[in-house]
């Protein structure tokens, strides 16, 4: 799936193509250092809980 979607992207002439993995999805990390992909900086996603009892969503937890 990977493949058919980078020969769309470089079919549409696009230049520059992202992806995201989880740190510790090794084999998934191989294969996309396998096609190019280089790597960049971590992301790093921060949630706080205003009331407790609160989801992030406004949702009852």
């Amino acid at each position: 799936m990977k493949l058919h979607g980078l020969a769309w992207a470089r079919a549409q002439g696009r230049t520059l193509i992202k992806t995201w993995n989880e740190t510790n999805n090794r084999p998934m990390l191989a294969i996309n250092e396998q096609l190019g992909f280089v790597k960049q900086p971590a992301w790093i996603n921060y949630v706080k809980t205003l009331r407790e009892g609160e989801g992030e969503d406004g949702s009852k937890v």
